[in-house]
């Protein structure tokens, strides 16, 4: 065999060298990454149909560490009656069900840091565990829960009484104020929905073993 034989079947050998690394690049992991996106949607509740607007908020991605993200948060109350008109009630954080979210206006996403997530983490976990009565119609609602969780995420927000009851024109305050550090999310136009399109916050303790639920057990046990 001569030399010339042998380095010609080295070759493709050689080949196959130099396109692995290309082939590591194409299956490599995506960069970790939490998206946060503000939504606000009306709610129509009671006997007598009326407007309930509300502000919510919706993460997803994946930490550095490589946990999953998924989940959604809002605050209101526990029961949504005339009584909220006339003093403090009980709140509660509840998640909004698929259908709710795909049908309510998503104002604009950012993509935000492993610290930041941890602090809109405890944030959810202290609203979740506040003493009751927490919900306030004038003043601890879901309007000022999303402008502390877009404080948490670091925008600039403004603190005018004109917003108490307006979640989605102070998230559009809140737009125009942070412009550059977000990109806009699209959604389709939002209809009312009714109390039962929400679900649930998890207590401490909750026993669903999910990667979302473990951390929101251990935010809210590092709070106490």
């Amino acid at each position: 065999m001569t030399k010339k034989t042998i380095n010609r079947r080295k070759a493709p050998l050689h080949r196959v060298f130099l396109i692995f690394p290309l082939l590591l690049g194409l299956v490599a992991p995506a960069q970790a990454a939490v998206t946060l996106t503000f939504y606000s949607r009306d709610m129509h509740v009671g006997l007598f149909n009326i407007q309930f607007p509300h502000g919510f908020v919706v993460l997803s991605g994946m930490t550095d560490a490589g946990v999953p993200v998924d989940a959604n948060y809002g605050f209101t109350a526990t029961e949504v009656t005339p009584a909220i008109m006339f003093g403090p009630v009980n709140g509660e954080i509840i998640g909004a069900k698929p259908g709710y979210i795909a049908n309510a206006r998503s104002h604009f996403s950012l993509t935000i840091s492993d610290d930041r997530y941890q602090a809109v983490m405890e944030l959810m976990a202290a609203w979740r565990d506040a003493p009751q009565p927490s919900y306030d119609l004038n003043g601890h609602n879901c309007m000022t829960f999303v402008r502390a969780t877009a404080v948490a995420a670091g925008l600039d927000v403004s603190k005018a009484s004109r917003f108490m009851r307006e979640p989605s024109a102070f998230l559009d305050d809140v737009a125009a104020r942070n412009s550059g550090t977000y990109y806009a999310a699209t959604s389709p136009a939002a209809s009312p929905a009714q109390p039962s399109a929400f679900m649930e916050f998890p207590s401490k303790g909750d026993p669903k073993s999910t990667a979302t639920t473990v951390a929101r057990q251990e935010v809210g046990e590092a709070l106490h």
